[in-house]
């Protein structure tokens, strides 16, 4: 396999592989070819803070600004780490384009829904992230997976830092100045 891709859709991309390193690990991921699964980070024994968005946007150890932002936040709002999945897990640079692909993706998509149960099982504060992205009917199956996931009893509430015009969640890359959690109530919008 070329180690690159450029899609005009996706941008260029590393190819790789990284198998899940243990959770005890102060910092990883877990990815596959063009899918991110989750990328993690620990830099204490506080509460985890994880976070739930559109799709990544960069691979497994590049740069991502989501992840960035969730980090800084963490770090400075007492944290112990931070862990961030998506609902989509193929990485691309716009969560809006090639919905019809992520659709798809999704309804295959049992080990990254794996990854957002987990999620959901260990981390003491979620925070939903999406955005828009996950409205209209091509891509309603991932917003009822995880809306299903949330309202289990076990799961911690699902918090947010804002919400859009359509009701949703704010990503993290529309954090503002001083980006503060508040519960996050699901719109019937």
């Amino acid at each position: 396999m070329d180690p690159t891709l450029s899609l005009p859709i996706f941008g260029t991309v590393a190819a790789a592989t990284i198998c899940c390193p243990d959770r005890g690990a102060m910092e990883g991921a877990c990815a596959e070819g063009f899918y991110r699964f989750t990328r993690w980070e620990r830099w204490s024994t506080d509460p985890l803070l994880g976070a739930i968005g559109p799709n990544p946007t960069a691979g497994a150890t590049d740069p991502d600004a989501a992840f960035g932002a969730l980090r800084t936040y963490a770090r400075t709002n007492g944290f112990g780490g931070v862990e961030l999945v998506n609902v989509f897990a193929l990485v691309g640079s716009d969560a809006f384009v090639t919905l019809r692909t992520k659709a798809r993706e999704f309804g295959d998509g049992t080990r990254n829904q794996t990854h957002i149960r987990a999620l959901l099982d260990h981390a003491q504060t979620v925070v939903l992230a999406y955005g828009d992205a996950l409205q209209g009917a091509r891509v309603r199956p991932g917003l009822s997976f995880v809306r299903s996931c949330i309202e289990a009893p076990s799961h911690a509430k699902p918090m947010c830092f804002g919400y859009t015009d359509a009701g949703m969640p704010i990503t993290l890359l529309d954090l503002p100045p001083r980006p503060r959690l508040r519960d996050f109530f699901f719109s019937d919008k």
